[in-house]
């Protein structure tokens, strides 16, 4: 009940990673392409953020984009966010509020990732934030095939989240 009033209180919509999202923030004002690293198609907005919800038993899917994201928790129970760097290390982490969580997390652009929230609560209630704003063209979505090569001792991970 709780999710469901989350997703309408907020105006919530389906995330295509999973979850459900609403656009908080785009700043209106853009960075010229000229100014941008070559691996961008066109003009970034400053900054863009999301809301994001997780409820229980769903998960945000591997992917990456090409630039940092930071996840800030809001409420609800920890998510465990899973991040693969481009040279084979691999970090979990705990957003939460507890001891032993942290609140706030930077996954570097180019890092895969993905998230599950706990099972023991309903939901978990973050943002994204990234800058340059994201456009869908930065995204891409994580292949089990290629993961699994690239990652072989995450195995039981990536078949979760893909």
């Amino acid at each position: 009940m709780i999710v469901k009033n989350i997703i309408s209180n907020y105006g919530l919509k389906p995330h295509p990673e999973g979850g459900y999202y609403k656009i908080s923030f785009w700043d209106s004002e853009e960075i010229p392409h000229f100014a941008l690293p070559s691996e961008y198609a066109g003009p970034r907005a400053y900054m863009s953020s999301i809301l994001y919800l997780l409820p229980k038993k769903e998960k945000c899917i591997f992917h990456k984009i090409k630039m940092n994201e930071a996840w800030a928790f809001h409420a609800g129970g920890p998510l465990k966010l899973y991040q693969f760097s481009p040279t084979g290390e691999t970090t979990e982490v705990i957003l939460g509020s507890g001891i032993n969580e942290s609140v706030f997390h930077v996954v570097p652009k180019g890092f895969w990732m993905g998230a599950l929230p706990s099972n023991s609560h309903d939901y978990s209630l973050i943002s994204c934030i990234t800058a340059p704003g994201f456009t869908p063209n930065d995204w891409m979505k994580g292949e089990k095939e290629d993961l699994i090569k690239k990652y072989p001792s995450h195995i039981d991970i990536i078949e979760m989240l893909t």
